[in-house]
């Protein structure tokens, strides 16, 4: 069969894919336009245009039709296809001239005369999914998050070779807010930047400027944002194919043409080849040079016109490199700050015609405009600027009113006051973040005020809201399509001036129904595909819920209609997704779930699930909906559910809702509870008591925990629903004699504000601890977050592991509140009795939302959480879990690109896991336990500052306190994050010796005692020539040194071998720090904890260079002799005192290297035998290093 015979066939069947696979198989040289246009034509019906792969099939069948326009211009499908790509994409300016074209190739087609109105309608009044200014939210939300991951390809790219990644990433994001952008993206050596570029379109510019305005904070601190090509003019332009110009290369002349405006001509004998065949790339390499000289913004600003010419003009000619300086000379300003661009006004004036039926604006006297493009489409019935605003959610209009009773008194100046008046109250409040005044005009019988409406509806509502409270008698709104209708805003009250084709502006507050809500239980679970398996959720709703589905003889495969106890049953399967973005606008209100817009915003189909019906008891229905909402959730492709305000996971929902088997109403299925903090302090609220026939829940301005919102306000909906009770104004509520909390009803805060709320009063029971100054600990959001973004292969309840433990820990060692006692103590009792019995991580999930805070726990248990589990101070009970992952896997499992740095989240959770982890807490909680500060050294000293500052790094103070365990859990969190970072951690131990050493060795000019003062300069230096001075051998130098060991030895007339070396024994284990102590005090020594920063363990004497006095070898040799050990055993210097160094090791050392180690110590550091005890000894030292992971010299 020919293959476009086969083709019809499969699009007869739906069969859509096969004719993607078929005709894509053809290379896209060999296909004829023919095949191109059937290949489109499946694109279009495959396409899904609510999801991003949807969109690609629109534009992908666009691009596959553009190319046979010629050959199809009068071809009814050709037309058709191109049309319904561009409609589908919400670009229906672009669609309707397609459209045009197809139905005079078919006069009378239906299909396409409806498409026609619909076309014509929407660009009288644009209708959009997202406006542009929620898309620019949604691009920076998405920038925010991703911008790290952005700048860490940058920074690991050293090869250039990840570009494409790189845009990939970036352009996914711009998309957001852009159908079509030009960017450039890099590094300038201090910020990151990505630069917007108009291309020379000046209401593109616009656009960008409004993005850019809109950039976080959070994106600013390592951003820059710009908007237009900055002035490089020292860089030429080089293309792929070896065209290469400078501004030297070229010559300019310049004609003046405005005030501050001119026409451009250059000339190029470098590009004389091109010119015959390819001016086009000729013109595109001097302006785009042009940009790189000048900058884009003052090319736009001052170049009105671009001409490249064959042959050079007579007169002298400047070269463009020296273009900025003949500006300059000429008087203009050279700051390129695109927004003074735009808030250039030319005034223009026209002949006016005096038909009053003629187009709007045509009987323009005079006007001002700062985007001149808009005016001159508009007059010249060019469509382009407004497309191109259109497909990015904005659009380009003016207001229009009659001027002839603003004339009636005072003349022309109650015209301008008016005018005046409404462009103020339109730029007041949300203004500019609705839309961007660009001129006016007056004319015989109107007065017209022209903007950018990046929010067409706010903006159309500010202007409706204004005349209604005018005097004025009607008022419309015009796009800058001189062919649409327009949109009437105010009407009038007897005739006047009124054009054809008159839209009406319908308020979006409609008329409040007046039907009753109670009872009306109805929702939507979302799916990914169209299809659910309907003899499943039957055998579902039997073995669940035992309920028996039973319809008549009218039942359908799309859905089921069935009675239960007098109630009717519905659910509907609809293969489309929820209209106008609705599913996906709700789902961010759901802080539970990181992905539910994700969600949302891929459903492609729902059930439509509802109980109707006369029974009378609501919470009856209710619970039938429940049952019907979660045994959908079974479905193969069910994604989310939709109801009560929020979509919910479909497990959360389901695991809400078997709550009924236990006798408890599934208020978590029917109520969702809205949590959200502002400058008064937290606020919670409910939504869904309107179907119960209850008034909704507000609490306002507490100063609590969100945990313990959620949880006040469940109670409150449990107490109301199941007792039946109403609760009023003026009343108090409680649950104890001492828990009164105020009602108040009044308009809702948190909800519309014609909407009746009760306002609950919060305080926390006087005397209550645990509701005092409650602290966040943990949320599992954070976690799920993670494996969400990353894509881990692990099960979400893996975000709870670690916060399961240490909640097990707190409930067997006694440490939980009363409130929770009094709310989960069968749950505790369950946990102590059978831990396997209670799965506490779904219990965390569950009942306490994810989240761990200090309410929790009882005072002690409170005071030991903010310790280990609050600031991310040591230690950190986090930290710890991460310490156990990295001993777990191993270092190079745990450093890999396995976990991408969420090793914890792969840690089996198993009985193992928590003993080991309970071993460590309890340590913890000993050592908090027997903890004490010194309270003189609680702030550094003036020389513990002094070597903060020399070092020139991140540094941590610890004051002088009776156990080590913040010292050292800080030092081994600051090992594990330094792998990854590119640092390497060392305690110091500040003294005033210490400093003299420091900086003789690396500013010996300077001698440290004037206020500790050095010459950073010097002191930068001295380490730039120790890291790239190449390291000497290090068994070298120890060799050399051991045999000056044995040269004195000698010398002293005693034995090498019995008496230096002796025998392997003697000795003892170290694994614990031993300079970091002071023995007259029993407390740790102040310390520093300085983040090196340095790759190798090794180079960290270039910033601490302690030594080269005495037997102390010097800084080379300490590099040398650290390197060597580091390669031989994973020795790394951790503890620097004036005269003590300590290594710390990953294990100890086999007995069989002991020997040779503690030979080469010796000639390393002699004083550590020679100045010892009498029988010390090589092998007595040998001893100790095959028991210990901590290695210690001293000095003399």
């Amino acid at each position: 069969m020919d293959i476009l015979k086969q083709c019809q066939t499969w699009n007869e069947n739906h069969e859509y894919q096969k004719i993607l696979d078929a005709l894509e198989a053809i290379p896209a040289k060999e296909r004829t336009p023919e095949m191109d246009s059937e290949l489109a034509r499946a694109y279009n019906n495959l396409a899904d245009p609510c999801k991003p792969e949807g969109v690609h099939m629109l534009k992908r069948a666009i691009a596959l039709l553009k190319p046979h326009e010629e050959a199809f211009a009068d071809d009814h499908f050709w037309n058709f296809r191109m049309g319904y790509a561009y409609f589908y994409l919400d670009q229906e300016g672009r669609a309707l001239p397609y459209f045009c074209r197809a139905l005079k190739a078919r006069p009378g087609d239906q299909d396409t005369q409806e498409l026609i109105e619909q076309c014509e309608a929407c660009i009288a009044l644009p209708q959009f999914r997202r406006s542009f200014r929620e898309r620019t939210e949604a691009a920076w939300k998405a920038f925010s998050e991703k911008e790290a991951r952005l700048r860490q390809i940058m920074n690991e790219d050293k090869n250039h070779e990840r570009g494409g990644e790189l845009i990939e990433q970036c352009e996914h994001i711009l998309n957001l807010a852009f159908d079509d952008i030009s960017y450039e993206i890099g590094y300038n050596g201090e910020k990151y930047e990505l630069i917007l570029t108009p291309e020379g379109d000046k209401v593109k510019l616009f656009e960008l400027v409004y993005f850019r305005r809109h950039a976080p904070k959070q994106v600013l601190e390592h951003w820059n944002i710009l908007v237009g090509r900055q002035p490089n003019p020292g860089i030429g332009l080089r293309t792929e194919d070896g065209w290469e110009i400078s501004g030297d290369d070229v010559q300019v002349w310049l004609d003046k043409q405005g005030e501050k405006s001119f026409a451009l001509s250059a000339f190029c004998e470098k590009l004389l080849p091109l010119l015959p065949e390819k001016e086009g790339k000729a013109w595109w390499m001097l302006t785009t040079l042009t940009d790189q000289i000048l900058g884009e913004i003052l090319h736009m600003q001052y170049i009105d016109s671009f001409d490249v010419l064959e042959t050079p003009r007579e007169e002298p000619a400047i070269p463009m490199s020296k273009l900025p300086d003949k500006l300059k000379e000429l008087g203009l300003n050279l700051s390129a700050d695109p927004e003074s661009c735009l808030e250039t006004y030319i005034g223009y004036k026209m002949k006016p015609n005096e038909d009053p039926d003629d187009d709007w604006r045509l009987d323009t006297i005079a006007g001002s405009t700062c985007c001149t493009a808009l005016v001159n489409g508009y007059l010249n019935a060019d469509n382009d600027w407004m497309d191109a605003l259109h497909a990015d959610g904005a659009a380009a209009g003016f207001l229009i009113y009659p001027l002839d009773t603003l004339r009636e008194e005072k003349g022309s100046q109650k015209i301008f006051d008016f005018r005046d008046t409404l462009e103020e109250e339109l730029a007041a409040g949300d203004g500019p973040e609705v839309l961007t005044l660009t001129g006016g005009a007056t004319g015989i019988f109107c007065g017209y005020v022209d903007f950018i409406a990046w929010d067409l509806q706010a903006a159309l509502h500010m202007a409706r809201e204004f005349f209604a409270n005018s005097d004025i008698p009607w008022a419309s709104f015009h796009t800058f399509r001189r062919k649409a209708a327009s949109v009437r805003l105010k009407n009038p009250a007897d005739g006047g001036l009124e054009h054809e084709d008159v839209y009406s502006f319908d308020d979006d507050v409609e008329e409040e129904s007046q039907h009753d809500p109670t009872g009306a239980f109805g929702g939507f679970v979302l799916l990914s595909k169209g299809e659910w398996d309907k003899e499943q959720f039957i055998r579902d709703m039997k073995e669940k819920w035992d309920i028996s589905v039973s319809e008549d003889e009218d039942k359908r495969d799309d859905s089921a209609v069935f009675d239960v106890g007098g109630m009717i049953a519905a659910v509907s399967l609809m293969p489309y997704p929820i209209p106008d973005g609705e599913a996906e606008a709700n789902a961010e209100n759901n802080y539970l779930w990181p992905d539910a817009v994700k969600a949302a915003r891929e459903h492609s189909a729902h059930l439509m699930v509802a109980v109707l019906g006369k029974e009378e008891n609501v919470l009856e229905r209710g619970k039938l909906y429940a049952k019907l909402m979660a045994v959908c959730c079974r479905q193969k492709y069910t994604s989310g559910v939709y109801t009560s305000g929020v979509v919910f996971e479909p497990r959360f929902y389901e695991g809400f809702a078997d709550m009924m088997q236990n006798g408890e109403l599934p208020i978590f299925n029917w109520i969702w509870f809205g949590l959200y903090r502002d400058e008064n302090g937290m606020n919670a609220y409910t939504y869904g008591m309107d179907v119960f026939g209850k008034d909704e829940m507000e609490v306002l301005g507490a100063d609590a925990e969100p945990g313990e919102l959620r949880n006040f306000l469940a109670s409150l909906v449990s107490y109301v629903l199941e007792s039946g009770v109403e609760l009023h104004d003026g009343e108090t509520i409680g649950f104890s004699e001492d828990d009164k909390h105020a009602i108040t009803r009044s308009e809702g805060v948190s909800l519309p504000e014609d909407q009746m709320t009760l306002k609950i009063s919060y305080e926390p029971i006087e005397g209550d601890s645990e509701a005092e100054d409650s602290e966040a600990m943990d949320d599992a959001a954070y976690h799920l977050e993670s494996i969400q973004e990353k894509k881990l292969p692990v099960d979400e309840i893996s975000a709870y592991n670690h916060m399961a433990i240490y909640l097990r820990w707190c409930m067997e060692h006694d440490l939980m509140g009363e409130r929770f006692l009094a709310e989960h103590g069968e749950a505790i009792k369950q946990v102590k009795e059978n831990p396997a019995s209670l799965d506490l991580r779904d219990f965390i999930r569950k009942e306490l939302y994810g989240c761990l805070f200090s309410a929790l726990f009882n005072q002690k248990g409170q005071d030991f959480a903010e310790y280990y589990y609050g600031e991310n101070d040591s230690p950190y009970y986090p930290s710890d879990i991460d310490d156990y992952a990295l001993a777990y896997f191993g270092p190079e499992r745990y450093h890999s690109d396995e976990f991408r740095q969420e090793a914890y989240l792969f840690i089996p959770f198993d009985e193992d896991y928590y003993q080991a982890m309970a071993k460590v807490i309890e340590g913890r909680f000993a050592n908090w336990q027997g903890q004490h500060f010194d309270e003189e050294t609680m702030e550094p000293s003036e020389l513990s500052q002094a070597v903060m500052k020399y070092l020139d790094c991140e540094c941590t103070y610890f004051p002088s306190m009776k156990d080590d365990d913040p010292i050292i859990s800080a030092y081994r969190y600051a090992r594990r994050l330094g792998v990854r970072e590119g640092f390497v951690p060392v305690l110091v131990k500040a003294d005033e010796t210490l400093w003299e050493c420091l900086v003789m060795n690396s500013d010996p000019d300077s001698d440290g005692d004037d206020g500790y003062g050095f010459n950073p300069e010097k002191v930068a230096e001295y380490r730039k020539n120790m890291l790239s001075a190449p390291v000497m051998d290090g068994k070298a130098v120890l060799e050399k040194l051991t045999g000056e060991r044995r040269a004195e030895a000698e010398d002293d007339e005693m034995d090498w071998k019995e008496e230096i070396l002796g025998e392997m024994e003697g000795g003892y284990q170290n694994c614990r720090f031993s300079s970091i102590w002071d023995s007259d005090t029993d407390m740790t020594y102040p310390l520093i904890l300085a983040q090196i920063p340095v790759r190798h363990p090794w180079e960290i004497f270039a910033y601490l260079p302690f030594g080269s006095w005495n037997e102390c070898p010097d800084t080379p040799e300490l590099m040398a002799a650290a390197k060597y050990w580091f390669e031989q055993y994973g020795a790394v210097p951790a503890v620097m005192t004036h005269d003590e160094l300590e290594f710390d090791l990953p294990a100890p050392i086999s007995g069989e290297k002991a020997m040779e180690a503690a030979t080469e110590q010796y000639g390393f550091c002699p004083d550590v035998i020679d100045q010892g005890t009498e029988d010390a000894t090589v092998g007595a030292l040998a001893d100790v290093l095959r028991q210990s992971s901590v290695w210690y010299f001293w000095w003399d």
